[in-house]
């Protein structure tokens, strides 16, 4: 059976009775404070308004509907919403929507028992801000499906934009550890094992994933040695996950912190270093793990230069991985040894200072980026944001390259090994966990592996606010870029002639010689594109709304892509 839904917008009320036709009956917005604005991307053309704290934006009355259980989708912008039901003369709140993005976005809240909401639902805007818009308030649905309903049509963007793919024009590669995932819950037996997890994990096929250890969460803190016990059964846990892991140790215990300054104190480097050495033979000589990729930090560059109150310390950073990476490969010679999992690959700087004093101890160099810690940035602000940060990755890698140059090294891998639209999860922002996430993720993936990253890996893969999955292991739209990826998007990157103002594009030709093709539409319009000079059978399958369609089509085809949606064609 269809979900039937009653939708109701700032002008008119849509109601669907029982399980025959449709029964349809408008009715305004009447008992609201709030105003009616026109409203482009709005259903109608309309939404409700208001710049003042707490206001009624659309208040109704619900009709019956079947079913018991009824979910409510909640269309808006700019600020935080809240559902109430009501009750006689009482309004009972239900629930907020903290998104505040600047284009209109869905939320979800339920499902509720339908009696609950038989006196009817009432959104109002949250508090308000100086530099905050007025809050918008597009539609609400009130469903018996969990499915994200649909955005109102926009006009596709004229004219076609044509691609020429040079199959034989090498210009670089990807390789398994170019669509990572950081791990949120390494060190939780219960989710390394659970069979929904591991099923879920294993159809995003990741060829790299990264552990981060939380700096207490593998000691026994009262005889302050580290947790054997512990660890050899959590180490465990982690086999068939992926075929490289890296495991990230964050830092030091506070014990070895006196001052707690958030710098390791000189005379514990020893400590540490031994540490360090004493994990790797419990997780990889004993556990024999296989753990590939180690570092020796988490984050610390903002004690050691980015809130060091003028004391730049790059220097001192360095001694401490060197000090470690000595110890740990002494254990287990094959593994790589990196840091500094830096906060800011902007500040090339201090990073270059860093590389520098560690010499021959660093194997790889690591940091992070996101695109926001605001979420009412707009989503065009946060799409720009994908070419800044792999210029900015590509930047720091050839600074960091003229270094090992001039000292007679190999160039250091790097690895951007923590990504995502938002660097707090206080923002909850609800792009990270939508289809939005899934365009955001795609564009990363593309400006990245067109600057030749050896490695990335988004954050994360399973929690309530960032995760490919949610807390019950269901995966959310991103889980398909990252499948589709592993699966189809390992080999060398082919040369693209690309128009301008077009949706991104990566080619990429496999190891079996067959061709693959991403394309990512970020505009809210449906574009259409023809790859000119390919020839040959293929499949193309579109992510657009959080569902997959495929079909076969020929590889010159004119190829219709939705707005924000990644589609994928592959030789067929």
């Amino acid at each position: 059976m269809n979900p039937i839904e009653l939708i109701v917008t700032s002008a008119s009320l849509t109601a669907f009775m029982g399980l025959g036709a449709a029964a349809e009956q408008r009715f305004e917005a009447e008992g609201t404070a709030a105003a009616t604005i026109s409203a482009d991307w709005a259903w109608g053309g309309q939404a409700a308004s208001s710049s003042n704290a707490w206001d009624t934006l659309l208040m109704v009355t619900r009709p019956p509907l079947p079913g018991d259980q009824i979910h409510v989708w909640l269309r808006h912008r700019h600020g935080a919403v809240c559902l109430k039901t009501l009750a006689g003369d009482q309004q009972v709140e239900l629930g907020w929507s903290w998104g505040a993005t600047q284009d209109f976005a869905w939320s979800h809240q339920g499902p509720f028992p339908a009696a609950r909401l038989a006196g009817g639902v009432v959104v109002i805007r949250g508090d308000k801000t100086d530099k905050q818009p007025a809050t918008d308030l597009d539609c609400i649905v009130l469903s018996t499906s969990d499915r994200q309903p649909a955005d109102p049509p926009l006009a596709a963007r004229p004219g076609v934009s044509e691609f020429a793919i040079a199959w034989d024009k090498p210009i670089g590669e990807t390789t398994q550890r170019s669509f990572g995932l950081n791990v949120a819950h390494p060190f939780d037996v219960a989710v390394m094992t659970n069979p929904r997890y591991r099923a879920s994990m294993a159809k995003m096929a990741p060829g790299y994933i990264r552990l981060l250890e939380n700096s207490s969460s593998l000691w026994d803190m009262p005889n302050q040695r580290l947790d054997h016990a512990k660890i050899a059964k959590l180490c465990q846990s982690w086999k068939g996950l992926a075929p490289n892991i890296m495991l990230n140790i964050s830092g030091w215990p506070a014990f070895m912190d006196a001052d707690q300054d958030g710098r390791l104190d000189e005379a514990r480097i020893g400590d540490y270093a031994a540490s360090c050495a004493d994990l790797v033979n419990i997780v990889n000589i004993e556990g024999k793990t296989g753990v590939q990729w180690w570092e020796t930090s988490n984050e610390r560059d903002g004690a050691y230069w980015i809130d060091a109150k003028g004391a730049h310390r790059p220097q001192d950073l360095a001694r401490i991985h060197a000090a470690c990476a000595t110890a740990m490969r002494a254990v287990d010679p094959t593994i790589k040894v990196g840091g500094p999992a830096a906060t800011r690959p902007d500040l090339r700087g201090e990073l270059a200072a860093f590389a520098t004093a560690a010499g021959d101890s660093l194997d790889f160099l690591s940091y992070h980026a996101y695109a926001s810690g605001n979420a009412a940035d707009s989503d065009l602000r946060i799409f720009e944001r994908t070419g800044e940060i792999a210029q900015q990755s590509q930047d720091l890698e050839r600074r960091i390259a003229q270094i090992t140059a001039k000292a007679g090294r190999t160039p250091l891998p790097g690895f951007l090994d923590e990504y995502n639209i938002s660097w707090t999860w206080e923002t909850k922002d609800v792009r990270m966990s939508n289809q939005f996430s899934a365009v955001f993720d795609a564009m990363m993936i593309t400006d990245l592996a067109q600057r030749d990253i050896h490695g990335s890996a988004a954050w994360n893969d399973c929690d309530g606010i960032y995760g490919k999955m949610d807390l019950d292991f269901n995966l959310r739209p991103a889980a398909t870029v990252f499948a589709r990826s592993n699966r189809d998007l390992v080999g060398t990157l082919c040369a693209v002639t690309v128009p301008a103002d077009a949706p991104r594009i990566l080619a990429v030709k496999r190891a079996n010689g067959s061709r693959a093709v991403m394309l990512t539409n970020p505009d809210r319009r449906a574009v259409t594109v023809q790859l000119v000079g390919t020839t040959g059978k293929a499949t193309a399958s579109t992510l657009a709304g959080g569902v997959v369609s495929d079909h076969d089509a020929a590889w010159d085809d004119l190829l219709p892509l939705p707005g924000r949606s990644v589609t994928w064609v592959i030789d067929r």
